[in-house]
């Protein structure tokens, strides 16, 4: 059985919001603040929610935000590191060098490029033909087909958004092909909070046995009582914890990460 997936056509074809910065850079404001006023209008925002999030935000917030951050580090050298991490493994695996946040103005001729560089897409391939290949099903990925990423890479970020539409190219593509609801359709769903309910509903026993049974190597890089609460809050309100990345991504990553551990090297704290 093969079957044909949209992975990852969003990044693949672009929201287009490389295309904000070209305008904020260029100097072209007047067409700026329509493109945003215009994408706020498509997903029911009022005109100042619009400026705030399209240009308020990026362009003015996230820049001061990004030299608050820069000077904290200098002030405060441990200040950002997430809580689940002792700090002496923090400090030994210079997680901070790691961590450290781009300037958050990009060079908007390379933002697509970059993002189609990333290494996560090896890795959710790799994963999905895993879990493809238990079922009996081979996967297709149409969107990476390299002369697909080559085109979309190489257009210019107003046929990726245009007048408040993302992913314009692609939409105009579907006209008269698919039915016209769902080519205009604007939102999806909130796959975290879907995460997060079946994390809790359907693997709750196993993250329990496993929490409970955490390799001893693993004990000593992680803050097990602060790894506990974050289970705690996820499992008290699924719903609302899928809208925080931090805390459903802290749980299920120890989860799968003490599962590798226990099966590479079982109840051996020696790594060297």
């Amino acid at each position: 059985l093969i079957m044909l997936n949209g992975a990852d056509g969003d990044s693949v074809i672009s929201h287009g919001y490389e295309y904000f910065t070209q305008l904020f850079l260029s100097g072209q404001f007047f067409k700026l603040t329509n493109q945003a006023i215009w994408r706020g209008k498509i997903l029911g925002r009022g005109k100042l929610s619009s400026l705030r999030q399209y240009i308020i935000n990026p362009f003015f917030r996230a820049p001061a935000a990004y030299l608050w951050h820069k000077y904290k580090c200098i002030a405060f050298p441990n200040w950002n590191i997430n809580k689940l991490i002792k700090p002496a493994f923090a400090t030994s695996a210079n997680l901070l060098d790691r961590i450290q946040l781009k300037w958050p103005i990009q060079n908007f001729n390379t933002i697509h490029q970059e993002c189609m560089n990333s290494p996560l897409h090896a890795s959710a391939l790799e994963m999905k033909n895993i879990l493809s290949s238990y079922y009996g099903i081979e996967t297709r990925s149409p969107f990476y087909d390299r002369r697909v990423v080559q085109y979309c890479v190489s257009l210019p970020s107003s046929q990726k958004l245009h007048n408040g539409v993302t992913r314009y190219i692609l939409h105009e593509a579907m006209r008269g092909i698919i039915p016209e609801k769902n080519r205009i359709r604007n939102d999806k769903a909130n796959l975290g909070i879907g995460f997060c309910f079946n994390l809790v509903s359907k693997d709750k026993d196993r993250i329990n046995m496993s929490f409970a049974n955490l390799h001893p190597y693993l004990k000593t890089k992680i803050n097990v009582s602060h790894l506990q609460q974050n289970w705690s809050l996820l499992k008290s309100d699924p719903y609302g914890i899928g809208q925080q990345s931090l805390i459903h991504n802290n749980v299920y990553t120890v989860f799968m990460l003490n599962a590798w551990l226990h099966k590479i090297k079982p109840m051996s704290d020696d790594f060297n």
